[in-house]
């Protein structure tokens, strides 16, 4: 009944502590409040346990309280203390994956230390006014199950084990180190995926693809998707990315003509992975002129696909080829649906080789063969138009369907100016001075750091870890011919990299913590000995938990 009334009282604290420092209580606050019921309710029953003994052993009530109070405070003090510190990396974790788990500690710190506090304080009160003075009945829902078998097993094997020690000790570490060695083969995962009832869709086309063309692809998948059963609405963003609909989901894309994204809300009852599944599995098929992904709303910081490889050199060529290896050997690893390189969306350009001495026959030079070029394709102001309160600019060139016909390019007018020319001297065709070939530019050059990059991409199927892909990558990068020239690096970016960043952040404060939990220890008990086994145990115990 005790540690039941503490419960509320101290959840009370800890609401009220996260109001003072201004911390919403939001899912994670309450998930960290959960995840301290098991140390909150820890002090309550030491200090009921062993005030409950003292008045069975006929202590007045004051004496009793008085001196269980005075003989377990520094223990609760310490293991409170060295609990606090445990979680403080976590409550200081920087950036987002601070604010993402950074609550669950500061909720865990705010209800131990409530916890502390209510068991020097109103538990052991309340403990003498409800407890009996004597233990007059024995029931098995007061004090538990007693069987003498069980008592008559446990006391031969103490005896056994206090006869040989050494069996003691290795069975008692078997387990914890076996669960340290099994841990090695488990995949890493830093921040688990959503459970939302949304996901999203990116749809991208060839690079010169214009906007009609992807309005119209995305109204036709979107007509596909509204079909579906699973899917209960479906919001299309043309040209650009859907606005921050979930707190890591970054607008990454601004006028782009070759992109769409869609925002899919699902019915309440159905699992998010296997529609993505089985919505990957269909677009592919039904789209094959786009590069379309069907993605799981991630938690943790946000990054662009979930396994990106960068490669660092100075020269572009290289760069490209170094990238299509590795998109070549990710291609072939299990669970990746699609790859992309940085450096190999190109831009078409046509490229005019102007012959210079019929230029200078016909009174042009390079300069005013590109503004005239430039005037009608792209346009000139002409005028303004005034609409309300705002001065419009008139821009006047030629339709859309002659600057998209190659031939009519090819045959426009140059005519030359006053300054280059003498009067009267007629056009020339832009065939007449230079020939055009259809060309191609890389459309970016990413930079990291101020250095050259090609970022290979890799998307995976929905559920599957990274680490698992970057695994099997690594494997055949190893046996392939794969070799980096002088000059040029590779890192690993996406999930792997937020994650290594999040538990070195978590990590980097990690040693000054540990001395202060052990001295904490030391202050409490008044023991390295005793410090020691107990830093041993709390060692080992993290390995029985692997195990």
């Amino acid at each position: 009944i005790v540690v039941c009334l503490a419960l509320p009282m101290s959840a009370m604290i800890v609401l009220v502590g996260l109001r003072w420092l201004s911390i919403p209580i939001d899912q994670m606050s309450i998930t960290g409040l959960i995840i301290a019921l098991g140390l909150l309710i820890d002090n309550a029953i030491v200090i009921v346990d062993e005030l409950r003994a003292r008045l069975w052993s006929d202590m007045s009530p004051a004496e009793a309280l008085s001196d269980t109070v005075r003989c377990l405070a520094m223990p609760l003090f310490g293991s409170t203390l060295t609990t606090t510190l445990a979680f403080t990396p976590i409550a200081l974790l920087p950036g987002g994956p601070g604010e993402f788990v950074g609550s669950i500690a500061i909720g865990v710190i705010l209800a131990i230390n409530a916890s502390f506090l209510l068991a020097m304080t109103v538990v052991p009160a309340l403990t003498c006014h409800l407890q009996p003075a004597t233990r007059d009945e024995i029931t098995f829902w007061r004090y538990g199950l007693n069987s003498k078998r069980v008592t008559h097993i446990y006391e031969r094997t103490l005896v056994q084990l206090f006869r040989a020690p050494w069996i003691g000790v290795v069975l008692g570490i078997s387990l914890p180190l076996l669960g340290f060695v099994q841990a090695t083969k488990l995949t890493e995962q830093f921040f688990p995926p959503s459970d939302r009832n949304q996901i999203y869709v990116d749809l991208e086309l060839a690079a010169p693809t214009s906007i009609t063309h992807t309005h119209d692809l995305a109204t036709s998948m979107g007509q596909a998707l509204a079909q579906d059963d699973a899917i209960d609405r479906v919001h299309w963003f043309v040209g650009e990315s859907a606005p921050t609909f979930f707190y890591n989901v970054v607008p990454r894309r601004m006028h782009a003509s070759c992109y769409a994204q869609a925002f899919v809300e699902l019915k309440s009852d159905v699992s998010p992975r296997d529609v993505i599944h089985r919505l990957q599995s269909q677009l592919d098929q039904e789209y094959p002129e786009g590069r379309v992904l069907v993605r799981q709303l991630e938690q943790g910081p946000p990054f662009d696909a979930p396994v990106e490889i960068r490669l660092f050199g100075p020269d572009l060529v290289t760069l490209q080829r170094l990238g299509s290896e590795i998109r070549l050997i990710l291609s072939e690893t299990h669970d990746v649906i699609h790859t992309r390189s940085d450096l190999e969306d190109a831009l078409p350009k046509l490229v005019l080789n102007v012959d210079e001495s019929e230029t200078r026959a016909a009174g042009l030079t390079r300069a005013e063969i590109a503004r005239q070029l430039y005037t009608t394709l792209e346009g000139a102001v002409g005028g303004t138009l005034f609409e309300g309160s705002e001065e419009l600019p008139i821009r006047v060139r030629v339709s859309n369907q002659d600057r998209a016909d190659l031939v009519q390019i090819a045959g426009l007018q140059l005519t030359p100016g006053r300054r280059f020319g003498p009067d009267g001297l007629e056009g020339r065709p832009l065939t007449a001075l230079a020939e055009l070939d259809l060309g191609s530019e890389v459309a970016t050059i990413p930079r990291l750091n101020g250095q050259r990059m090609n970022e290979v991409k890799a998307y995976i199927t929905a559920g599957v870890l990274p680490a698992q892909v970057v695994s099997e990558f690594q494997d055949r990068l190893d046996r392939s011919d794969f070799r980096l020239p002088p000059g040029y690096r590779m890192e690993l970016g996406g999930e792997g990299a937020k994650r290594d960043e999040a538990v070195g952040n978590l990590m980097a404060d990690v040693s000054l913590l540990v001395t202060l939990m052990i001295a904490a220890l030391v202050f409490s008990f008044r023991s390295f000995r005793i410090s020691l086994i107990i830093s041993a145990v709390g060692g080992l115990s993290i390995g029985l938990g692997l195990g």
